[in-house]
């Protein structure tokens, strides 16, 4: 469906001029040398990330370490999706996502801000309350 959709965009611009068909093509050929580039950087940032959210890693506490780790993995795995749809030219798309991985990446930043202490009460409120005054709220909308 997206390839007949592409070429029928390219067959299109086949007809209004070769100058603007070269240049989608060069925009196009940039996304996907950019995507692999900032794919194989993620997949550095995640082996420097790996050995501190490791279970048998003692520097974090280990319910804040369960936290940033489902975090980080969720930022990881939607930064891998942008990337897919910015190399496929979806750069709209793209941009819905990268909203949750900045809210993500900020959460993630607040959590580690702070003393032990502060970490953790921190970590229980994201996991524990926060997920509470949810359900919560969704109760009360339904009565």
């Amino acid at each position: 469906m997206i390839l007949c959709s592409y070429l029928l965009s390219l067959c299109c611009k086949l007809t209004k001029g070769s100058t603007e068909l070269a240049e989608d093509i060069q925009t196009h050929q940039y996304f996907k040398s950019w995507a692999v580039q900032a794919s194989n950087c993620l997949g550095d940032t995640y082996d420097v990330c790996k050995p501190f959210l490791d279970k048998d890693s003692q520097c974090l506490n280990p319910l804040v370490r369960f936290v940033i780790a489902q975090l980080q993995i969720s930022c990881h795995l939607t930064s891998e999706s942008t990337l897919l749809l910015i190399l496929n030219c979806k750069i709209w798309d793209a941009d819905i996502l990268l909203r949750s991985v900045l809210e993500g990446t900020f959460k993630l930043i607040f959590l580690l801000k702070g003393s032990n202490e502060e970490q953790i009460s921190k970590a229980k409120e994201y996991w524990e309350l926060l997920p509470d005054i949810m359900r919560l709220r969704r109760h009360l909308r339904g009565i």
